[in-house]
């Protein structure tokens, strides 16, 4: 065996104690993760398991997360279209992988580079700037590179990645501070820039609660409002399955990429709404489904809404982080009179005497406060 080959099989396979101290877990919790399959060795035997440094490349970056892969054939041909602006996009999620997904983080580093870098190029072509602002090996940045270019990889030819400055950008959200700077769209992407208002509610809703989101979306619907909401338990899926069994226009906001699903028990009414209107996510298909995103995707739910309607009389705290969001942004919220305000819910008081907060007693009184607005 000559020493070249002798140099490939040390970089590229590793044993067990290698592969845990890469993906920076311990051996025992490696063992687990190829008892249930999500690792695969390349051989197992008394002496020792073996690993494919590039099998370990994905659970690297991805780490455990939450929701349900959407299983979708596996098509690049998206890559062939807008291939400037997917290009950006790759190229701005791999930097924005090094903060954990966490757009806020990576937007400061992402405007730095960009006067350094032509983004529309693959990032590597300026190996020497980004391998030193990270501090990391060439191999490195490139391994996590192309695990980014591997999730795009997953997306359908029918998705959508876009930009700021594409026409299909959502409006409003353009108003915001600090919008994600991509959005990837499935359906019907001319959704995003029509009249859009955001109901949302209690993850276990009375029947009171599921009634009055029932007709507010149907009312709103026919008043011309494509309805939004984030696909969560609860309210979310009611009002999500009003605007699908009845063709109304309908956008799902949701915490995780296009390729995942949660819950799980939305998979298909995430699919139905995809069809019949309109799926957005900020997060990327390498990005890991962790439950951070869930209420940071309540910022650009708000932010593409005209106002936001919720339906709950109860209010837990830490439930509503999108009424201090669209107040931030500036937007309308319509919220029913709670039921009483005790030592549980006292935060409400800051907001419900606050500009911009509008309350309602049942869905008459609805009608009648959104009727005075939209005058």
């Amino acid at each position: 065996m000559d020493d070249k080959l002798k140099s490939i099989i040390a970089e590229e396979i590793m044993f067990a104690k290698e592969a845990a101290e890469f993906l920076g877990i311990s051996v025992q919790r490696l063992n687990k993760l190829v008892h249930k399959g999500d690792i695969i060795p390349i051989k197992m035997n008394p002496s020792g398991t073996l690993f494919l440094k590039r099998d370990l490349e994905d659970r690297r970056y991805s780490g455990s997360s939450i929701g349900k892969e959407i299983l979708v054939p596996r098509n690049a041909e998206l890559l062939k279209n807008n291939k400037d602006s997917i290009q950006e996009a790759i190229n701005y999620f791999t930097i924005q992988s090094y903060f954990n997904y966490a757009y806020k983080k990576a937007a400061e580093t992402y405007k730095e580079l960009r006067d350094k870098i032509d983004f529309s190029k693959p990032i590597f072509y300026k190996m020497d700037i980004v391998t030193s602002y990270f501090g990391v090996t060439n191999e490195a940045f490139i391994a996590r590179y192309e695990s980014v270019l591997r999730g795009f990889e997953k997306l359908l030819a029918t998705d959508h990645v876009i930009g700021e400055n594409d026409e299909y950008y959502p409006f409003e959200l353009k108003r915001i501070p600090g919008p994600p700077p991509f959005l990837f769209l499935r359906g019907h992407r001319e959704l995003s820039n029509k009249p859009i208002v955001s109901i949302i509610g209690a993850k276990a809703p009375i029947f009171e609660e599921q009634d009055l989101a029932y007709k507010i979306t149907k009312f709103l619907a026919e008043k011309g409002f494509v309805i939004a909401s984030g696909l969560a338990k609860g309210i979310d899926t009611v009002v999500l399955d009003t605007v699908v069994n009845n063709r109304l226009p309908s956008i799902g906001v949701i915490g995780t990429s296009l390729n995942k699903a949660y819950p799980k028990e939305n998979e298909q009414l995430q699919k139905d709404l995809s069809r019949d209107g309109l799926v957005i996510s900020q997060y990327c298909p390498s990005s890991p489904g962790k439950r951070w995103q869930f209420p940071i995707r309540a910022i650009t739910l708000s932010g593409i809404s005209q106002f936001t309607v919720i339906v709950d009389k109860k209010y837990q705290e830490g439930n509503y982080k999108q009424i201090e969001y669209s107040l931030k942004q500036g937007r309308v919220i319509f919220m029913p009179y709670p039921n009483k305000i005790d030592s549980n819910n006292k935060w409400l008081e800051n907001y419900i005497n606050r500009k911009g907060i509008i309350l309602y007693r049942d869905y008459d009184d609805f009608v009648r406060q959104i009727k005075i607005v939209l005058s």
